[in-house]
């Protein structure tokens, strides 16, 4: 997993999974957008992982319902 110094790397959903823990997936999430991003749907469209964390920091232990609350945004 790579991280750039000083910044924040956004992360964007890019998989049809909705199963229970596929949210938490780190494969399921690249740092390239392949649809967009709406104000409703059933799947994550981003979420921003803080400078000095990985991505699996972020997910780890989380429920889809949990990712969606970090995701400002949805997919369909």
């Amino acid at each position: 997993m790579w991280k750039e110094d000083n910044a924040s790397i956004t992360y964007f959903y890019n998989s049809n999974d909705i199963s229970a823990g596929a949210f938490a997936e780190p494969s399921h999430w690249q740092t390239t957008n392949a649809s967009a991003c709406e104000e409703e749907g059933e799947r994550p469209c981003s979420i921003v992982v803080p400078d000095g964390q990985t991505l699996n920091d972020v997910l780890s232990g989380k429920t889809n319902s949990q990712v969606l609350s970090m995701s400002p945004n949805r997919k369909p």
